[in-house]
């Protein structure tokens, strides 16, 4: 997530997620801190982003 913002992609480009069907559930849902961590970093990633486009 660093590089997209580093190199622009996050700002710039739309970007389509890819994870199996339990990925973040998985990380939600962890006894381990830094897994529960990377699962609000993901989403705060994801509702910031500066693009949002329907299409």
């Amino acid at each position: 997530m660093a590089k997209f913002k580093e190199y622009g992609v996050w700002e710039k480009c739309r970007l389509a997620y890819y994870q199996n069907n339990s990925a973040l559930l998985t990380l939600k849902y962890s006894s381990e801190p830094a897994d529960v961590a990377l699962y609000h970093k993901f989403c705060k990633f994801v509702i910031e982003r500066p693009i949002r486009d329907s299409h």
